[in-house]
């Protein structure tokens, strides 16, 4: 990588860092965690053994949906809006943390392990192939105020419902040929459910404050 793009690269993953400790994300998964065991219960209670393949992806993801607009509601400095795709057709919800990080839900395949084109665009397309020009790898410039973009990757466990297989939080370049970070969000579901506490787990949620480009702001303000 050129020295630009190694520089961008580590201002990005200190800006996640800096809006996602793991006092958010033990907040995080104790959400996600009631999504699953809320989508678990509804199935039981409500649903035949004989359909449960074909209704709990979607009932899941309605539940994660559900658990966004939560952690909008109760997360100190998040905010939660609902987008429409280019048809009207359909929608998801989107969680903005500190007005950088924009967080939103993709359903992993279970062959692969790895999000679905439709909820993913062409994320994860090449993962680890490598790359012969790294130096042109897209990252956003979040000193100059770019916002970054992060993917809730999520697939139960196939025996067990109401826990995971995999629970992470990836965020991608633009170009979607390599990922800025990967943050896994297991540990916190697990903190959640009882069995393990991360170190900082205990702590209380910071206050996120909007983090906005002075630069930006002072030209905003001219126009």
């Amino acid at each position: 990588m050129t020295g630009e793009t190694t520089e961008k690269l580590t201002a990005a993953q200190e800006l996640i860092q800096r809006f996602l400790p793991d006092s958010v994300l033990a907040v995080i998964g104790q959400e996600l965690y009631a999504a699953y065991v809320g989508a678990t219960a509804i199935m039981r209670e409500n649903i035949d053994r004989s359909a449960f393949r074909e209704t709990a992806p979607h009932l899941l993801r309605g539940m994660i949906e559900t658990a966004l607009k939560n952690l909008g509601q109760n997360l100190s400095g998040a905010n939660c809006v609902t987008e429409t795709n280019a048809r009207k057709t359909s929608s998801h919800n989107e969680l903005q943390i500190g007005n950088r990080l924009i967080l939103s839900a993709a359903r992993c395949n279970k062959r692969t392990g790895k999000s679905r084109p439709a909820g993913y665009r062409r994320a994860h397309s090449v993962q680890n192939s490598p790359f012969m020009y790294p130096e042109l790898l897209e990252i956003p410039d979040v000193k100059a105020g770019a916002k970054l973009n992060g993917y809730l990757e999520h697939l139960p466990n196939l025996k067990k419902p109401d826990e995971v297989s995999i629970l992470r939080i990836v965020f991608p370049t633009p170009d979607y040929l390599s990922e800025i970070a990967v943050i896994d969000l297991e540990p916190y579901f697990l903190a959640a459910m009882g069995n393990a506490k991360p170190a900082e787990a205990t702590r209380s949620v910071p206050e996120i404050e909007e983090d906005h480009v002075l630069e930006l702001v002072e030209v905003q303000k001219t126009e």
